[in-house]
């Protein structure tokens, strides 16, 4: 059996999978934004071995909300009080079991990509859209690159990002955006299933404004990159049918030229690639040795 973790912006998603990666269980687990990291970090290390005491774990692999070199242990993770804390060496002395990472995009394009359904795609873009956006480059049915293409920026002097720029893609289009703007407008977003359900004129219209930003910031990125299958994951791909007809429409009209090559995917495996795609990394190490 092996264990993945993904380390999101508002909760750890664990999962305990089979030698082919099946998911036999999974839980979630928030994280409190005002407790300290060490709080948040007992509670995620307490849901891993709740898996390990039902059955012998092989290895824990883990998804990093920021980009990271495993081979090297470099990395640092996108959340100021998390940023000096050894997440993975915890891990390992708590549990005393092998432990893998890399970046959560990364693991989520890893488990999508064993995926039959995508058996046709050999280049493309990985976007996982939640608390921020995540990115990865597929040549040849492998990850190439994890570019921060979250912090394109797709308006000029625009909002504050935590990246220090503004105007970033992430700030426009992720699901934090999009909750953040309901929020101002006297709306609660928890439910984003019944928000897209909504007949409410003003949530269309933050519904419809939240779409321009996603379809500009995919076109910029499909026409800089040459590459035109967009794969979709995170908490957008929960609700993907709510706004596809809509998204796929705007992509066409803001790509103008090769429109017709613009071809958006969703994962299968939703909101749960990327803990799938962090319990891999220990077979993926082992192959690419």
């Amino acid at each position: 059996m092996h264990i993945g973790v993904d380390i999101g912006g508002t909760h750890f998603s664990i999962g305990l999978l089979d030698n082919k990666y099946n998911v036999i269980r999974k839980k979630y687990v928030k994280i409190e934004e005002n407790d300290t990291p060490n709080f948040n970090l007992t509670r995620l290390i307490s849901g891993i071995k709740e898996f390990m005491e039902v059955t012998t774990v092989k290895d824990i692999g883990v998804g990093l909300p920021c980009p990271c070199d495993g081979k090297y242990g470099k990395y640092s993770i996108n959340k100021p009080a998390w940023k000096n804390m050894d997440v993975i060496e915890k891990i390992k002395t708590e549990t005393n079991l092998p432990v893998y990472y890399d970046n959560d995009a990364k693991c989520a394009t890893i488990a999508s990509l064993e995926n039959s359904y995508f058996k046709d795609i050999d280049c493309g873009i990985y976007i996982t859209i939640g608390t921020g956006i995540g990115t990865c480059i597929i040549e040849n049915r492998k990850v190439t690159s994890t570019e921060g293409l979250g912090h394109k920026v797709i308006v000029t002097d625009g909002r504050q990002c935590s990246c220090g720029q503004k105007g970033c893609f992430e700030t426009y289009a992720s699901l934090k955006a999009l909750r953040d703007t309901l929020k101002e407008n006297g709306y609660n977003p928890q439910d984003l299933k019944a928000i897209f359900e909504s007949e409410d004129e003003k949530i269309i219209n933050i519904i419809d404004k939240w779409l321009d930003y996603l379809a500009s910031g995919i076109v910029t990125i499909a026409a800089e990159k040459n590459i035109y299958d967009i794969i979709i994951g995170g908490g957008a791909a929960e609700i993907y049918l709510y706004y596809q007809a809509k998204l796929k429409e705007k992509i066409e009209k803001g790509m103008k030229e090769n429109n017709e090559k613009v071809k958006i995917w969703v994962t299968p495996l939703l909101n749960d690639a990327g803990f799938v795609g962090a319990a891999m990394l220990g077979k993926e190490k082992i192959e690419n040795e």
